[in-house]
């Protein structure tokens, strides 16, 4: 409902939202069911292959199959590891760093840590080389090598979700500075008119302006009308408004830094890229990451088409991207290449505004007298940026909860897994205790057994999930309201499991050894 009340306002009240699944994802959701039927099918035809006796006495819990040896295991899953870090390295040099290489090497990482989880396990029969206490509770995790593959995989899924979900949390614009100024430039207002202002007379309010505010610093745009592109947008845009910059204004303050070159342009011009021109004839542009990822579906090197103020079609080339911003949803050019696109373009209709220490107020007002003729609009860029991220605070609060409670589904999970493993060694508890084991003793090596289990899925899912979080935590830190948030989920974990355990063997403990022994 909150997503609804974002977009369906204005422009969007029509915009005819069909869909909120991407076209993507549809084969992906048409394939579970048939996918999770597969998988039924095949392990009921496993089990069939088996005696009833064999069955009886448990003797079907190992996927043979797949038994193989320690080295079978140990290629892949190096191999997923070796794959994350020549992602994480590609990344780096040509893409510097953005989120999507990181969170496709964290699910590297991943799938790697549990591939190798299984020789960590190792089986039975390596365990019971040396008799000890540790051999013991290893030998027992071992026996069953499949259900304990699955308690691992299973936690680390999830603390891995919780863990990046929360890593790409948006910063709080006002509280933020840092996070302030990336998303602002430095600028305090981002000002727009009804109709664009003359040169001269833009010229002339400047000059007014600076000699009342000498610090001040203004960002004149020229404005080619078109669809909003950014994120406010659900359908996207293929003519997005386009803003003629004066990019040796960005240059010389250091707003908005480009994060990403097109390969083959030197990255160290920085905004000077838009100032050239490109042997094919295309006029280079740049835009920010969600803008070309989302609300145009472009890529660095893509190039998209435009018709001049004669109707000829001309075509700007993506040759740079910066982070997000209050310029999102539009195509920045270099101010003198779109006047050579839109001559009878009559001067400024958007600036960004810079006031000098606390004279915000005093700024806004004096060019609300300047220029107010112009049907001027003074709005707060933090502002603008909080309404940029509110779309984004939505689906990380969405994919949070749902994190949250697959986790929690996760530790209810892995409690009734405790108790089936442990209410199906009945026998082995009842031979224990025949043979002098205490329950205290019975119960703190069923505790060791699965403790390492729990604490190698931990270990997985935490490590792939500070390798996908790479990008968001280099730009800020994770604050520490979410790092106890994480603690306190890890920590319900554990206590979930131990409290399952100690239920279990004090349970089962409990009952009459003789039936036990029946059995055995």
């Amino acid at each position: 409902d909150q997503l609804a009340a974002i977009w369906q306002t204005g422009y969007f009240a029509n915009a005819g939202i069909s869909s909120m699944v991407p076209p993507v994802l549809m084969p992906v959701m048409a394939l579970t069911i048939p996918l999770a039927l597969a998988i039924t099918a095949w392990n009921v035809m496993r089990l069939a292959r088996f005696l009833p006796q064999q069955l009886l006495h448990n003797q079907s819990n190992e996927m043979r199959c797949f038994r193989g040896s320690s080295l079978a295991w140990l290629i892949p899953g190096a191999a997923a590891i070796l794959a994350a870090a020549a992602l994480m390295g590609y990344g780096f040099l040509i893409d510097r760093m953005v989120t999507g290489y990181a969170l496709a090497a964290g699910f590297l990482v991943l799938g790697g840590g549990v591939i190798l989880a299984r020789p960590l396990i190792g089986s039975p029969a390596l365990a019971h080389r040396h008799i000890t206490f540790a051999g013991m509770a290893r030998a027992n995790a071992a026996r069953t090598p499949w259900r304990s593959l699955s308690l691992v995989g299973l936690l680390a899924c999830g603390i891995f979700l919780v863990i990046v979900v929360n890593a790409n949390r948006p910063a709080d614009i006002r509280a933020d500075r840092a996070a302030k100024l990336r998303w602002t430039g430095g600028f305090d207002f981002a000002v727009s008119t009804a109709f664009p202002i003359p040169g001269m007379q833009f010229q002339q309010g400047l000059t007014a302006v600076q000699n009342e505010f000498p610090d001040s610093i203004l960002l004149p745009c020229r404005v080619r009308e078109g669809d909003d592109a950014s994120c406010l947008n659900p359908t996207g845009s293929s003519t997005p408004k386009i803003l003629g910059v004066p990019t040796d204004i960005l240059r010389k303050i250091g707003a908005f830094p480009l994060t990403c070159t097109m390969r083959g342009l030197d990255p160290a011009l920085d905004w000077r890229l838009l100032e050239k021109k490109l042997a094919d004839g295309t006029i280079p542009a740049a835009a920010d990451a969600t803008t070309m990822a989302w609300g145009l579906g472009l890529n660095i090197g893509d190039e998209l088409p435009v018709s001049d103020d004669q109707g000829k079609v001309r075509r700007l080339r993506i040759v740079a991207r910066f982070a997000d911003s209050i310029l999102q949803g539009n195509l920045i050019v270099d101010a003198g290449r779109f006047v050579e696109l839109f001559p009878s373009n009559r001067g400024a209709q958007y600036f960004l505004a810079a006031a000098p220490g606390n004279k915000g107020d005093l700024l806004r007002r004096r060019l609300m007298t300047v220029f107010g003729r112009y049907g001027l609009v003074v709005r707060d860029s933090a502002g603008r940026a909080d309404e940029l991220l509110q779309v984004e605070r939505l689906y990380i609060d969405l994919f949070g909860v749902l994190g949250a409670l697959g986790l929690l589904l996760g530790a209810a999970g892995t409690g009734l897994l405790l108790l089936r493993n442990v209410a199906g060694r009945r026998r082995e508890i009842a031979i224990m205790q025949a043979t002098g084991f205490t329950a205290g003793r019975i119960r703190w090596l069923f505790i060791r057994e699965h403790f390492t289990l729990v604490m190698l899925g931990c270990a997985i899912g935490a490590s792939a999930a500070l390798v996908a979080s790479v990008p968001p935590l280099a730009i800020q830190p994770m604050p520490m309201a979410w790092l106890a948030r994480a603690g306190l989920m890890l920590g319900g974990i554990v206590v979930t499991a131990g409290c399952a355990l100690i239920a279990a063997t004090a349970w089962m403990t409990r009952l009459p050894i003789l039936s036990g022994l029946r059995d055995e």
